[in-house]
This record gives C-alpha cells, sequence and structure tokens, in this order.
C-alpha cells in the first residue's frame, strides 16, 4: 500500500494531524477530545460525543489510511479512505477549515461509502465545530 501525499494546505495539515491521533492505537480519549479542543472552531460543545464516536470507529476499522485525494483546496480536502484492519475500502472524511489563521476546523464528514443519505446507525460517522451530525 503506497501512501498518498497530502498536501501541506491549511485543511490537509488539519487531516493530518487528524489521522495521526485517531489512528495511535495508544492515544486515549482524553487524545482524541484535546484534539478536538484545539483544532475545531470554539466552543466545540459536541468534542466528547464525536471522540467516543470515533474511538469506536478506530475499534471497527482498525484506523485509516488516505487512498487517494478526492479535491483539494487550501481551505477543504476530502480523501478516500481504506481501513487498516482489511485493506478495505472504507470511504471518505472530509475537512473544512477558516480562511484564516488558526485555520480552525469549521467542517469536518467521516461518511462511509456508498451509504450517502441512508444514514443507518453505525454506519456514517461525523462530526462538526457548529454542530452534531454524530451517528453512532
Amino acid at each position: 500500500m503506497s501512501t498518498i501525499h497530502i498536501p501541506p494546505t491549511p485543511a490537509g495539515l488539519r487531516l493530518t494531524s487528524w489521522l495521526s491521533v485517531f489512528n495511535s492505537p495508544s492515544n486515549t480519549e482524553t487524545a482524541l477530545l484535546e484534539f478536538h479542543q484545539q483544532s475545531f472552531l470554539p466552543p466545540n460543545e459536541f468534542a466528547n460525543k464525536s471522540t467516543t464516536n470515533e474511538l469506536a470507529l478506530r475499534s471497527r476499522t482498525g484506523g485509516f489510511d488516505p487512498l487517494e485525494i478526492i479535491t483539494s483546496e487550501p481551505t477543504k480536502i476530502s480523501v478516500l479512505l481504506q481501513q487498516k484492519s482489511d485493506g478495505e475500502r472504507w470511504g471518505t472524511v472530509t475537512v473544512e477549515v477558516e480562511s484564516q489563521e488558526p485555520y480552525y476546523i469549521i467542517r469536518f464528514l467521516i461518511q462511509r461509502q456508498g451509504l450517502e443519505g441512508e444514514g443507518g446507525p453505525g454506519e456514517e460517522e461525523s462530526s462538526t465545530a457548529k454542530q452534531t451530525e454524530s451517528v453512532g
């Protein structure tokens, strides 16, 4: 499996940071919560639920490898993900950040491939800085 290069744009850097925290088996809910508190537009009242859902997702998938960049702009990036547990194509992650420093995340969506609009429990995981969209 070759690793793709995620561009060092504000959105790309936030995505790279999230993948690092999300994929580390030694990171606890505290580490993910800290990432959310530092990276998302405050106040992030949904951080606790989001981190719980993300840990459950990591447990099911073994983490993610970025497989292909779908779109890349300075403030928005979407990437196709492959789960580490079995190499299956899983879905996408989209990260959108503010246009100025400190580039807080304003939209963060993790979506299971092929399930757009179905939104079944456990099939789509997402969180945003402005509202909760978490399902799990």
